[in-house]
């Protein structure tokens, strides 16, 4: 998020050697690895966790049950180092207690039935289906020169667009049409960015993906002629 790369496990290993040479802390945050649909074939492996390489402490794993139960489920977890977990819990405890006891039993029923599982294997095969039908949308309707992602998991399509088209311009032609996007500059630490486009394909009603990418890339279209 919000690229829908993936890092390879050659460029794994390597953060997880800068981080022990240099003796600094990785913060994982892994909410959308259990969402993993697989490159071009739908059983690809789901790569391991920066977490799962290493036991020298150098990596903070974070996840939250938010992504795959339900959004208003603000329950996660972590794995540290002992004394990272301590030092937090002190911390957190300026802030408030603890989080919500109803929604961690709710968590712990799930997890002590195994309904999670069957739960994110039936949203992966939903989600799947929409990432397909975006990608589908983009290649019938994207103009020449504007470039994506096929994210092998998470939520998120990152579109390059052309030269000269101003992603705000287009947010701003496709909302009056009821279509919205998130611009790049929201993910750019100086709000520079301008020239990229993040697609949400899980929150839309499946039947609305094809038609809000039809407006968004006819809006490409525009901006493209008037660039």
């Amino acid at each position: 998020n919000p690229t829908g790369t993936t890092l390879p496990p050659e460029r794994r290993s390597e953060l997880i050697d800068v981080a022990r040479r240099y003796q600094c802390l990785i913060v994982e945050d892994d909410a959308y690895g259990d969402l993993w649909y697989g490159g071009k074939s739908s059983d690809s492996h789901r790569p391991i966790p920066l977490k799962g390489m290493e036991n020298a402490g150098y990596v903070m794993y974070l996840s939250t049950f938010s992504k795959t139960v339900t959004s208003g489920l603000r329950t996660g977890w972590i794995v540290a180092d002992p004394h990272v977990i301590n030092r937090l819990a002190a911390l957190r405890r300026m802030v408030d207690q603890h989080t919500s006891t109803s929604s961690q039993r709710i968590c712990l029923e799930l997890l002590k039935e195994g309904r999670i599982a069957e739960h994110i294997q039936t949203l992966t095969d939903s989600y799947r289906r929409r990432r397909d039908t975006a990608i589908a949308a983009l290649q019938r309707f994207a103009p020449d020169g504007v470039r994506w992602t096929v994210p092998a998991g998470g939520y998120y399509i990152w579109l390059s667009l052309t030269e000269g088209v101003r992603s705000l311009d287009v947010l701003e032609s496709c909302r009056s049409q009821g279509v919205t996007f998130m611009p790049g500059s929201v993910f750019d630490v100086d709000e520079m960015d301008d020239s990229h486009i993040r697609l949400n394909f899980v929150r839309p009603d499946a039947a609305d993906i094809t038609d809000g990418i039809r407006v968004i890339c006819e809006a490409l279209e525009r901006a493209i002629q008037a660039s």
